[in-house]
């Protein structure tokens, strides 16, 4: 056997090695991701340094040297981090490891939304961190791509409410939902839709009223929409969220003016399953503090906290606004998520000077209660949140109903 013939051999060989190191560490991870990125890291030193020793070639022991090297410095930064902030006790200092599991797809990609909850079923969630299981809930969507809330199918009207997470109600029943306890409020007597999902914000807002989205689920008349907004919708509306690629895009005019200008990414229908295969990756290699933090200096520049994003963001519920009233005759209220942050107060400011109505959340609950009522380590409003601020949103929309004067 000539020396071309050992070397190609021996390029074969450490290839094979290599190959065999990079799915061992894969199914090692996948095993793992319930524990900790300490052991994933761990666990891919130590399959570099078996192959360290298998490896042929020069410069692949140089390369299996470089790769334990990093992560064994790896697991010791993830390790060190993850200590440090378990010590500081300080909420929001790294993401504790945390699962999502789904009894059945809940989450449709596609349409004018650029993704929702998939129509007609029952879908169990649950959310484990560490190894304790944080919740364990049921969402019933139904055939509107809705989630359920009690009511009568037609009523004496209807109540709309749109936002993210906050309004769907991610890590609560069906029952504790904001929606529900604003219907249960109105003695169930109207017709309440639950537009929210994970992750929207005022473009899909927006977008559904442009389009009618609701039309066929809503009993006329379309007594008022409710958004629930906070500051990092603005972002959102940027198209900012890796998770929502395809969402409704919108820009303002120089006039003013706000405009539909297709989805923020276009891309080959072949390759869309690519893309959100990359974004779940993303998503789960987010949960390491180390690469977490790492991303983070890259969020820092993401983020659109400048005058005319605000312009923008207070434009397109302004928009929302218009079309509700001119279409519907219905009233479009904000209730905000506000903090003590600059983005928050100019947004408060530009509402007020547009004559939108809103109320702050900071109306109906407390610093302390906006911590205390929220699901455990998980941040999302709890049930007991809900119900505080269904009853201040009933309060203030009941004259809407024709019931009482609304507040000034």
């Amino acid at each position: 056997m000539d020396h071309m013939t050992i070397g190609k051999a021996r390029v074969l060989v450490d290839l094979g090695v290599v190959a065999s190191g990079g799915v061992a560490t894969l199914l090692g991870a996948y095993y793992l991701i319930n524990g900790s990125f300490v052991w994933i890291y761990a666990l891919a030193a130590v399959v570099c340094l078996a192959a360290l020793r298998l490896v042929r070639l020069e410069i692949s022991k140089r390369l299996m040297l470089a790769l334990v090297a990093l992560f064994a410095s790896l697991a010791f930064a993830e390790g060190l981090l993850r200590s440090l902030a378990a010590r500081d006790d300080a909420p929001g200092t790294a993401r504790r490891l945390y699962t999502k599991g789904y009894s059945e797809t809940l989450r449709r990609n596609g349409g004018p939304l650029g993704y929702g909850p998939a129509p007609g079923r029952a879908v169990q969630a649950w959310k484990t961190v560490g190894h304790e299981r944080v919740y364990d809930v049921i969402y019933t969507i139904d055939e509107h791509a809705m989630r359920r809330t009690r009511g009568p199918e037609q009523g004496a009207g209807s109540f709309l409410f749109f936002g993210g997470s906050y309004v769907f109600g991610e890590g609560i029943e069906d029952e504790e939902t904001l929606p529900f306890f604003f219907s249960r409020e109105l003695g169930f007597r109207y017709r309440v839709l639950n537009l929210g999902f994970s992750g929207y914000g005022p473009h899909q807002m927006l977008r559904s009223i442009e389009i009618g989205l609701f039309d066929d689920a809503a009993a006329e008349p379309v007594i008022a929409a409710i958004y629930v907004g906070m500051p990092s919708h603005v972002d959102r509306l940027a198209g900012k969220s890796w998770w929502d690629p395809f969402g409704p895009r919108y820009a303002l005019s120089p006039e003013g003016s706000v405009a539909y200008e297709g989805p923020f990414l276009r891309l080959p229908e072949r390759w869309v399953g690519v893309y959100y295969t990359l974004l779940k990756t993303v998503e789960v290699a987010r949960r390491s503090v180390v690469i977490d933090r790492t991303m983070g200096l890259f969020d820092g520049t993401q983020r659109s906290s400048d005058r005319a994003s605000v312009d923008l963001y207070v434009s397109v519920i302004e928009r929302s606004a218009e079309i509700l009233k001119e279409r519907y005759g219905a009233a479009l209220l904000v209730l905000f998520w506000d903090d003590d942050g600059d983005r928050s107060a100019r947004i408060l400011r530009r509402l007020e000077d547009l004559g939108i109505p809103y109320r702050r959340v900071s109306q109906f609950m407390s610093a302390d209660q906006r911590m205390e009522y929220r699901v455990p380590e998980d941040g999302h409003p709890s049930a007991v949140a809900n119900a505080i601020m269904a009853g201040g949103l009933a309060d203030w929309t009941a004259s809407l109903a024709g019931e009482r004067q609304l507040p000034e």
